[in-house]
């Protein structure tokens, strides 16, 4: 009986021992090393700009089972005229921070397009995070007021040209044509950033008379050229037009004829003085009322006794300050 009982605890050790070693050795199958991994998402998914301005998106990367390096971080699909930097990535515990910035082109076809920002490290599968820009077209336009003007000679006008701008903030330059002759337009400043600009006409005393458009153009790099057009009407200016009458004098030697020589101003009030050109030899000329700031002045022609005879032809002129000189024709006869 005794051996028999120490026969049961024999086998009794044997069993507990032989259950301890599996129970071990199917413990140790069951630890499951992690598999470094990684996620990325963008903190704004979606972003806007202008042609030739840039957006800005944020990333976060997070790493899993293990993975500690610093991620690398690409932009995929961006379109002809687009160019991606990622920058300020910061790396705190598992989570990877950074930026990606989009410069856009100012000849960027305006749309809509998909993107994909992708992140890669050493031990793990790349992953991507898909995202959209949106590239809208800058422009402006202009009002010019008023947009016709009528101008004497020897004045200026000013007209106020105004810019309404839609995502465009750069410089655009002016430019003026379809000025008549003796009309010189200028727009000032000739380039602006802002919003309003003015644009100068000045006529020259001899102007060409009538009618004429001056075409206003604008430019700014990427965006389509704009026009205004701006009616100018030349009318007659400061001055004066003379005439005489007669416009023939016959007179003898050792005579004396006279003439009177009408002034018609227009909005000229200043003195206007008169000469006698191109007399004969023996010939005197006298004006009463010279200058004159009236419309009528007497012209009086004395012939010598020795004048020279034949038939001559006498230009009389008038001048003033800030006209051009006004003339008209005499006949002279002396037989």
């Amino acid at each position: 009986m005794t051996r028999f009982i120490a026969s049961v605890r024999r086998w009794s050790v044997l069993g507990l021992t032989t259950g301890v070693l599996f129970t071990q050795a199917c413990g140790d199958d069951d630890v499951v090393t992690p598999t470094p991994s990684i996620t990325i998402a963008l903190n704004t998914p979606s972003v806007s700009t202008p042609q030739g301005a840039s957006a800005v998106s944020t990333f976060t990367v997070t790493g899993a089972g293990g993975f500690t390096a610093t991620p690398v971080v690409t932009v995929i699909g961006a379109p002809s005229g687009v160019t991606s930097v990622v920058s300020s990535v910061v790396k705190s515990g598992n989570n990877s921070t950074g930026t990606v910035t989009l410069n856009v082109a100012g000849n960027t076809t305006p749309g809509i397009y998909p993107l994909s920002i992708s992140a890669a490290g050493t031990g793990v599968d790349p992953v991507t995070a898909t995202f959209t820009l949106t590239v809208t077209a800058f422009s402006f336009a202009m009002t010019l007021t008023p947009n016709t003007l009528s101008l004497p000679q020897g004045a200026t006008g000013t007209s106020n040209l105004a810019i309404t701008r839609t995502n465009l903030t750069g410089t655009i330059a002016f430019t003026v044509t379809g000025a008549p002759t003796g009309v010189t337009a200028t727009v000032s400043p000739p380039t602006t950033t802002g919003t309003s600009v003015a644009v100068q006409v000045t006529t020259a005393v001899n102007a060409t008379l009538g009618n004429a458009t001056l075409t206003i153009t604008a430019s700014s790099p990427g965006a389509i050229s704009q026009t205004s057009t701006l009616a100018l009407t030349v009318t007659p200016g400061l001055g004066v037009t003379l005439s005489a009458s007669p416009a023939a004098l016959t007179i003898a030697r050792g005579a004396s004829g006279t003439t009177s020589v009408s002034l018609a101003r227009t909005d000229f009030t200043v003195p206007v003085t008169l000469t006698a050109e191109n007399l004969p030899t023996g010939v005197t000329a006298a004006f009463v009322s010279n200058p004159t700031t009236g419309t009528l002045s007497t012209l009086t022609l004395t012939a010598s006794a020795a004048a020279t005879q034949g038939t001559a032809t006498i230009t009389i002129r008038g001048t003033g300050t800030g006209i051009s000189a006004a003339t008209t024709t005499l006949a002279l006869t002396i037989p």
